[in-house]
């Protein structure tokens, strides 16, 4: 790999795409709905990539996209906020298949993704990376028994090395932290 590859491109990738769209309007920062879905939907594979560990988490971020979807295909010119805002005043918000359930559920999970892969640029071993993201992102919202079964789900997935070949090589910690400082401050 060159010196030039980022490490982790299809990260990179889906960060672009998504900051790309990003539009702001009377002070405030709103996603292009279909823009935030098309990046969910590459963080997604970017799950997949990770291992069959997170096959699950894959086809949980998949299934909450096609939440919104089918949302947007019955208001396909509002953007998040407004569909949020009119399942709240319909008080659907709770519903299993609201958007805004599914949007909550995706947030969550590019919480979780997103501090993987800051762990992983730090140098943190894989699933000592996966455990601590999970802790900090997503334990909170599961019951014991899931819990349990991440915990050991993580424990059992892909060292460090097989995931950072997966997602684009593996360069020295300085390039990594390199590469993961140019995203924070492009996301700026």
């Amino acid at each position: 790999m060159s010196a030039k590859e980022p490490f982790f491109p299809p990260v990179i990738s889906a960060w672009r795409t998504a900051s790309s769209r990003l539009v702001v309007q009377q002070g405030l920062s709103s996603v292009e709905t279909e823009s935030f879905i098309e990046a969910a939907e590459m963080m997604a594979e970017i799950a997949d990539s990770l291992g069959r560990v997170f096959t699950v988490l894959r086809t949980d971020m998949l299934n909450n996209v096609k939440k919104v979807r089918k949302v947007l295909l019955a208001s396909p010119d509002k953007p998040l906020r407004e569909i949020v805002r009119g399942e709240v005043m319909a008080q659907r918000h709770k519903s299993e298949d609201a958007a805004s359930v599914g949007l909550q559920w995706l947030h969550r999970e590019l919480h979780f993704l997103f501090l993987l892969l800051e762990k992983l640029t730090r140098g943190v071993e894989a699933r000592a990376a996966a455990s601590e993201a999970y802790q900090e992102a997503l334990a909170a919202f599961h019951d014991s028994m899931l819990q349990r079964t991440f915990r050991w789900g993580l424990w059992a997935g892909a060292g460090t090395d097989a995931v950072l070949a997966s997602l684009g090589g593996r360069q020295s910690r300085d390039t990594t932290n390199a590469e993961a400082q140019t995203l924070v401050l492009e996301g700026q």
